[in-house]
């Protein structure tokens, strides 16, 4: 039997206006820091985001009633938290294992 990708579930169910409002708003902020990432940023607006744009989403995931989406919210927050360390990484200098030889 063929499963519905969680994403693709929750987008369908966000396009035929099933989603509480409270899942709405979590889906549209999780949105739209991963299309932030799409665009390039300075090292001070990643972590401008990833300080203050993140958690709040969370605090939205939080108050958010139990759904049948938070797993899937869930997931995803953990996701862009790890791809804005990842963004952040590519612009600090790596440090030499050997050191000044």
């Amino acid at each position: 039997m063929f499963e519905i990708p969680d994403g693709l579930r929750v987008g369908l169910a966000k396009l035929t206006g099933r989603l509480s409002e409270e899942e709405a708003e979590v889906y549209d902020a999780i949105k739209g820091l991963e299309n932030r990432l799409n665009y390039p940023a300075s090292l001070e607006v990643l972590r401008l985001y990833r300080a203050r744009e993140l958690p709040g989403v969370y605090g939205k995931y939080s108050d958010c009633p139990d759904s049948r989406y938070k797993p899937y919210f869930n997931r995803r927050i953990h996701e862009l938290r790890e791809r804005y360390d990842e963004r952040i990484r590519e612009f600090t200098p790596r440090q030499s294992v050997v050191g000044n030889l």
